[in-house]
């Protein structure tokens, strides 16, 4: 990519985000250096638990990642795709890729069935991305700190409020419709 060997950076446009893993943590930097802006879910780096605007990122990132994988699920189906590729074939690996997504979008369902419900989770994880962690903030006010010291309780000592289909997709960001 240094070289721009095979004229890779002139598939990106101006704004378009890397949405990595984090097995790609050595080249950020690198890719940063190049222009690219790069998102990939964080590292705790000997922490327990990650503040809340990091875990919120991370979890935004692992949110786009799903895409990704299960694209990367489905090419792997292939035979071919899940063995080592000879270096005599990586000059055809391309058109090899090109086949096997063609014969995926014709036969197979698509990962997502409803975009525009995609693209409001989308917008929501937006606007919830810099959003306090109104808990957080609560257990500070009441206790003076955000650190807990968790006690064993039954759950049968508790009456829960049922939760309706609804209420359980607002939780989670409306789930898209999957199809496995």
């Amino acid at each position: 990519m240094l070289n721009n060997e095979q004229k890779v950076l002139s598939w990106f446009r101006d704004n378009d985000v890397l949405v990595l893993d984090r097995g790609f943590h050595d080249t950020a930097n690198t890719l940063n250096r190049l222009g690219l802006q790069v998102a990939m879910p964080g590292f705790l780096h000997n922490k327990k638990q990650y503040p809340t605007d990091e875990a919120n990122r991370t979890r935004f990132v692992t949110k786009n990642r799903w895409v990704i994988e299960s694209v990367n699920g489905k090419i792997k189906q292939w035979k071919f795709m899940t063995q080592i590729i000879q270096n005599s074939t990586i000059r055809f690996i391309s058109d090899y890729l090109d086949i096997i997504c063609a014969l995926i979008n014709k036969y197979q369902f698509p990962a997502v069935i409803d975009i525009e419900n995609g693209r409001e989770i989308a917008m929501n994880m937006r606007e919830m991305l810099t959003t306090e962690n109104r808990l957080q903030t609560r257990l500070a006010k009441h206790t003076g700190t955000t650190s807990l010291h968790w006690s064993k309780h039954k759950a049968a000592n508790f009456q829960f409020p049922p939760l309706t289909e609804e209420n359980i997709r607002d939780l989670t960001f409306r789930n898209i419709k999957l199809i496995a």
